[in-house]
């Protein structure tokens, strides 16, 4: 791209769009680049890619309830929104337990005695990295929790996410996680064993916010419905609490309904991680590439950009709708979430609660506003909160 033609993107992008949406074009950008390894085009664009990822979006930017199929609001009794806010605590929480200097320190952290950590995992030792969590009893819960750490980058995460996957448990899960899955079980299992004996009446909750919460929720399907499971009680209850989680698996038939219900996904606004696999990447690059292929004059784009639609522009706009209905992408099958999704979304100043179908986050990426800032940690703190429920009394 020659001198001139940066300096007008670079126009465009200060007068048009504003930081948020600077910096989420920015990551979509890095997502369609992380992909190179398995883009058989592997070509240079002809117009520049932050034009056509802008224009991309401009197609997408549709009515959120018909996009997100959103089915209504819930409705959860007091308790369960109670241990939900109280489980995605923890979740959010195990980020600064895992700064902690000392163990007294960690478990203040995380709002419980020093004596009911069971177990942590902050620090790699041996040069094998194993997802940081840290295991503990909560009594007045009556649970076993194990709240696994997310990542702090958000480039660790476009890292992360984009990876094939591998068998497991009849269907196909994300293949990163699943390794980190198993090396969290092989290490708490012994020490979850024996308290789940010296506490027969607990149930047993995994959380995690982000990658964590991807993990956690294979490590439940694996004690639910795994090899794993003859280990445990037949009578124990488990359940998952996933902030803010990528796809991470899918099956070859549906899970049973009281697998499914027991995992409970929370999704802030326009959070991006929550729709990325690596069959909805390479989705977008598909429809980036077929937008490419179009070969509109550079003028023509910003003009849509700028909403300076002429005759000649509607039918642009025509064309692309039509080019971008018909791409298929069926290199990389799609992952899913394993559970129901609670969509914690933004209406000025109020914060509501949805029910969405899983697949309405699974099988696209939609290029929002405020993407990348809607995943950390301080917003699931703000969605977690506008939960108005009083704690139920013990």
């Amino acid at each position: 791209m020659d001198t001139k033609v940066t300096a007008i993107v670079e126009h465009i992008k200060d007068r048009l769009f504003s930081k948020e949406m600077k910096e989420s074009i920015s990551s979509v950008s890095t997502l369609l680049e992380k992909l190179t390894k398995f883009d058989k085009e592997a070509k240079e664009y002809s117009s520049p890619l932050f034009l056509l990822i802008a224009v991309v979006r401009q197609i997408q930017d549709l009515d959120l309830n018909k996009v997100q199929h959103a089915l209504g609001q819930p409705t959860l009794p007091p308790s369960r929104v109670f241990s939900h806010k109280r489980y995605g605590g923890y979740a959010l929480n195990v980020y600064a337990a895992s700064w902690a200097m000392s163990s007294e320190s960690a478990a203040k952290t995380m709002s419980v005695d020093e004596d009911e950590v069971l177990m942590t995992h902050f620090k790699d030792t041996d040069g094998v990295h194993c997802p940081k969590f840290m295991l503990f009893k909560d009594s007045d819960e009556q649970a076993i929790v194990l709240a696994i750490r997310g990542t702090f980058s958000f480039k660790d995460v476009i890292t992360d996410v984009i990876c094939e996957e591998t068998p497991f448990l009849g269907g196909f899960a994300h293949k990163g996680f699943l390794n980190g899955a198993n090396k969290i079980m092989d290490l708490v299992e012994d020490t979850l064993i024996q308290t789940l004996k010296e506490n027969p009446d607990f149930k047993f909750v995994v959380s995690g916010h982000s990658m964590g919460a991807g993990t956690a929720e294979l490590i439940y399907l694996d004690y639910t419905l795994g090899p794993r499971r003859s280990r445990l009680s037949p009578d124990l209850e488990i359940e998952c609490l996933a902030l803010a989680p990528p796809p991470i698996f899918r099956s070859n038939s549906d899970l049973p309904e009281q697998v499914k219900s027991n995992i409970h996904i929370y999704v802030f606004n326009n959070d991006l991680v929550p729709r990325l696999s690596l069959g909805n990447v390479a989705k977008l690059l598909a429809i980036i590439r077929r937008l490419d292929d179009l070969e509109i004059p550079i003028y023509n784009l910003v003009s849509i950009l700028s909403n300076r639609i002429s005759e000649d522009e509607e039918e642009i706009l025509r064309k692309i709708r039509a080019a971008i209905l018909e791409v298929k992408q069926e290199t990389f099958p799609y992952l899913d979430h394993p559970g129901n999704i609670f969509h914690l979304r933004r209406f000025e100043d109020n914060i509501r609660i949805f029910k969405a179908e899983p697949f309405s986050f699974s099988q696209s990426i939609l290029i929002l506003e405020n993407m990348i800032v809607d995943h950390l940690q301080g917003s699931y703190e703000e969605g977690l909160q506008a939960l108005p429920v009083p704690p139920p009394t013990y």
